[in-house]
């Protein structure tokens, strides 16, 4: 496809995750256009390397002002320079933010509800559908990930053990699986094999199970935290942003659903990872709560081996 000399300005909130499904339509994206401003969680853009992608964080005041009631297009350009086009999944809705966004820019200006998934579509294809573009393969996005490489000093023999990288958490506390201590001793007990976690600032909040890990990466930078992924053997995780960054990289690995997740459209989509939901809510713990009774640990396990087992005798 060619390339247009066009300036776009793209508006994207939300969680890790939404963001991390939201980058093979913008990637897509990025190659169409001469330059593209994204204006996204300055936590999330700095896994993102694209010569032709700036990232401004959600908090810059370019944002503010399309909320502004005396909204002066003039003083936009004066600022914040001129655009061609825009597509926002902020402001949906809202009259101002909208008629702002058109003034703003040259051409045409877009607002999309943040989530309005048809039946059946996923998260990636939903993004790429309001920019009426094919999102780019899994292949394409990893060119533009940024990924540094874990600080690691271990021994020969440390290395050659199997490492599962456990992440326990996610953005809502009853989509995370409470039997990650009982899988991180049955992987000890069954390979003898090493285990990271993952810890950021609302699994810290909460006060995650504790779990027996060789090394803890306690709220890293994405970039490291995908250098830890690619240095490990397999990945576990709940429905999370991480385990999407898990599936964009390629990793092995195995996440756990519970009933709450829309699985169709929130599933990670990578032929390297599976994934495995609890359809029922527990009637020991209550409906809130993603327990090791509605998904047995050694029921994970057997998954897990599984996958374990198929990269360690790849088919011919």
């Amino acid at each position: 496809m060619s390339q247009s000399n066009e300036r776009a300005l793209v508006v994207f909130p939300g969680a890790l995750g939404d963001f991390l499904c939201f980058l093979p339509a913008l990637v897509a994206f990025a190659q169409r256009v001469r330059e593209t401003i994204l204006l996204a969680r300055s936590d999330w853009t700095v896994i993102l390397d694209h010569p032709r992608i700036v990232s401004w964080s959600i908090e810059h005041p370019a944002l503010t002002w399309l909320y502004r009631n005396d909204f002066s297009r003039e003083e936009w350009i004066e600022r914040f320079g001129r655009f061609d086009v825009a597509y926002s999944w902020s402001g949906f809705g809202d009259r101002q933010f909208t008629n702002n966004l058109d003034a703003a820019v040259a051409t045409r200006a877009f607002v999309f509800p943040f989530r309005a998934f048809e039946e059946g579509e996923h998260a990636s294809e939903y993004y790429a559908r309001c920019l009426a573009l094919e999102p780019a393969s899994r292949e394409t996005v990893q060119q533009y990930l940024r990924v540094a490489s874990p600080r690691n000093a271990l021994e020969k023999g440390q290395r050659l053990a199997p490492t599962l990288f456990i992440h326990p958490g996610s953005g809502a506390e009853r989509k995370n699986w409470r039997g990650f201590p009982n899988l991180a001793r049955l992987w000890r007990a069954r390979t003898g094999g090493r285990i990271v976690v993952a810890l950021g600032p609302t699994e810290l909040e909460r006060g995650v199970a504790a779990i027996d890990a060789d090394e803890s990466l306690v709220a890293r930078p994405l970039p490291e935290v995908a250098g830890f992924l690619q240095d490990a053997t397999l990945f576990v995780g709940n429905d999370s942003g991480i385990s999407h960054l898990a599936a964009l990289l390629g990793i092995p690995g195995l996440v756990l659903l519970s009933r709450h997740t829309r699985a169709e459209h929130w599933h990670p989509r990578s032929p390297t990872i599976e994934w495995v939901q609890a359809n029922h809510q527990c009637d020991l713990c209550g409906p809130e709560v993603f327990c090791d009774h509605v998904l047995p640990a050694e029921q994970v396990w057997c998954h897990l081996e599984a996958v374990y087992e198929r990269i360690r005798s790849p088919k011919v």
